[in-house]
């Protein structure tokens, strides 16, 4: 199907693909940043101000790149509600797939909640930083990850059915388990901590 679709489709769905990769990828090292794997990693994030910064402007990215996702908009060139009506106005080359469109659409509906909040969080705050509102946004991780997590599902049948390619989602940076940095600075402060209290007790 991939040499019938428009070259406008595969460019909508790279660049949706690419915002994607930038959202989940920010989301991840955010809260990387914001949640220890044990007691003295938690402590460690507990007491670093320069990690709290870190991990909050991260999420700031991470909202930001995932409202372009997921804003039915004319200012957002990628979002997949565009996406989406561009795929159904082009049946003639996705015929046989109706039943899909409808479970996207079904799966961008089940986040509708937390796509308003993620829009008036990006809008009102994010994105304009020079005056101040006292809304509560209610939004964390598990929110984030939720909207992010059928994002990738619509993206990932975009790419097999249209592009007929595998969907890699593998991430260019973020190492997951194998990422060691709160490892290696709450075991290094702790070493300093113990060398401390060795050195008053002499």
């Amino acid at each position: 199907m991939s040499s019938k679709i428009s070259d406008n489709i595969k460019e909508h769905l790279l660049g949706a693909t690419r915002i994607y990769f930038v959202a989940i990828e920010n989301f991840q090292y955010s809260h990387y940043f914001s949640s220890g794997k044990n007691k003295s990693e938690e402590d460690y994030i507990a007491n670093s101000s320069h990690l709290k910064f870190i991990s909050h402007s991260l999420w700031r990215i991470s909202v930001i790149e995932t409202s372009k996702l997921v804003t039915d908009s004319r200012n957002q060139e990628f979002n997949l509600h565009k996406l989406i009506r561009k795929v159904k106005q082009s049946r003639h080359v996705f015929k046989d797939k109706d039943f899909l469109i409808a479970k996207w659409e079904y799966d961008i509906g089940l986040i509708d909640l937390e796509i308003k909040t993620i829009k008036d969080l990006r809008d009102q705050i994010y994105a304009h930083t020079d005056k101040v509102y006292k809304q509560n946004f209610r939004i964390d991780f598990g929110d984030l990850q939720r909207v992010l997590g059928n994002c990738w599902r619509i993206l990932f049948d975009l790419h097999y059915y249209l592009l007929e390619s595998t969907y890699d989602s593998t991430l260019p940076y973020f190492e997951g388990k194998e990422l060691d940095i709160l490892k290696v600075l709450s075991i290094e402060r702790d070493k300093r901590l113990n060398q401390l209290y060795n050195d008053g007790n002499k």
